[in-house]
């Protein structure tokens, strides 16, 4: 993930996306919570999150552009047992949502 993003690991970008990553967690969890914290870079979100993880990050897909990124995550999940699978994994992991960003966004500076 750290190559797909302007400036790197030590990019603005990168610690913005890292942000809004992080909050998302938060906010699956309850921001009220009392509960023991379960977020870090390296723990995933709902995949419930991505819409708005998208938005933070400045990109507004549309309904059938969401729909998309989540039947790409379904047929990902599907495996090697050729059943297809209509419904996408219940969380993503950050490497993984920052390159569906990447491949979704809009183009920058054309």
């Amino acid at each position: 993930a750290d190559q797909l993003l302007e400036g790197g690991i030590g990019g603005a970008f990168y610690g913005e996306v890292k942000d809004y990553f992080l909050y998302s967690q938060l906010r699956a969890q309850g921001e009220d919570c009392t509960a023991a914290r379960f977020a870090g870079i390296d723990k995933p979100v709902p995949t419930s999150e991505i819409p708005r993880l998208l938005r933070a990050l400045g990109h507004y897909p549309s309904d059938r552009e969401l729909g998309d990124i989540f039947r790409e995550l379904a047929v990902e999940a599907s495996g090697a047992d050729g059943d297809l699978r209509t419904d996408p994994p219940a969380t993503i992991g950050f490497d993984r949502f920052v390159s569906l960003y990447v491949n979704h966004r809009p183009m920058f500076g054309v």
